[in-house]
């Protein structure tokens, strides 16, 4: 597949990732889906995966147990989390029984099964899935890679959640200093943590210092995504709540309005964001107006 020269600079850490996760024979066929998912097109790639999943031999467990994953994936894009966690352990229970030699790999499943049962607020589940990857992540790689700095990622949410913002700090910056190590500056995983470690600034009052880091993380993500990819409208939405916070509203509605050009187009409207984002630009709308 031949794309626009301008995006090929923002393909390739999508392609980096897709091939150290997936074997070289299968990453061509994966690729095309994974694209159309950055690129905010959930619905096509979806139905991408699932046509792919239907092609698939009876006994490719391998390409079964990556469609069920990726079709998790997108179906958790579009807040649908009961069918999200149906595909997770699909994919999961097809690892455990027919794939034991690729054991390394559960833990990517253990840590999307954990982020459903933490967005559906079951956090004792999310807790232990999450641990589980840790405990894998950490047997099979150690303790500086890419997959331990998810794991890490993870606890300094749940630290977040809980409002201990110290320690959901020092995970935090824990992960930024192994994706730093491994990754390109400019990689959208990088963008994530900025993102994360700015909201815990917000949260701790340090309103300037938490621009910087979601400034940051939006610089990245225009670098490494697709223009109307949801992680740039999140960012926005963030830039916007702190600029509110700051008593800055014209320039929270920007953000606002940014944010929700890109929720509008590509996800439903009964999603959360799209509902979060318009009950924020009405809430600002009618403070400036008054």
């Amino acid at each position: 597949m031949i794309l626009c020269s301008d995006y090929n600079h923002k393909l390739k850490p999508i392609f980096d990732y897709i091939k150290n996760e997936y074997s070289d024979e299968e990453t061509g066929l994966l690729s095309f889906g994974c694209v159309l998912r950055q690129m905010g097109k959930f619905n096509e790639a979806e139905n991408y995966y699932r046509k792919f999943l239907n092609q698939q031999q009876q006994y490719d467990y391998q390409s079964q147990a990556q469609c069920y994953h990726l079709l998790g994936n997108i179906t958790l894009d579009k807040g649908n989390y009961d069918l999200s966690l149906e595909y997770y352990l699909k994919s999961l229970e097809i690892k455990m029984k027919k794939l034991e030699s690729n054991a390394r790999s559960l833990a990517y499943s253990h840590n999307n099964i954990a982020i459903i049962h933490w967005k559906k607020g079951n956090k004792k589940q999310a807790i232990e899935s999450y641990n589980k990857a840790f405990k894998i992540s950490i047997e099979f790689y150690g303790k500086d890679d890419l997959k331990v700095a998810m794991c890490f990622n993870n606890i300094g949410i749940v630290y977040d959640d809980e409002q201990k913002y110290e320690d959901a700090l020092k995970y935090y910056e824990k992960a930024l200093i192994i994706r730093l190590k491994y990754l390109p500056n400019e990689h959208f995983d990088i963008g994530d943590i900025y993102n994360n470690i700015g909201a815990v600034h917000r949260y701790l009052g340090h309103y300037d210092l938490a621009l910087n880091y979601f400034n940051h993380s939006l610089e990245i993500y225009e670098k490494s995504l697709f223009p109307q990819h949801p992680s740039i409208a999140s960012i926005c939405k963030n830039i916007g709540i702190t600029y509110e916070i700051k008593k800055n509203l014209i320039q929270a509605l920007e953000f606002y309005n940014k944010a929700a050009n890109i929720f509008q187009q590509i996800l439903p409207i009964e999603h959360p964001d799209v509902i979060e984002i318009d009950r924020l630009i009405r809430h600002v709308s009618s403070q400036i107006n008054t």
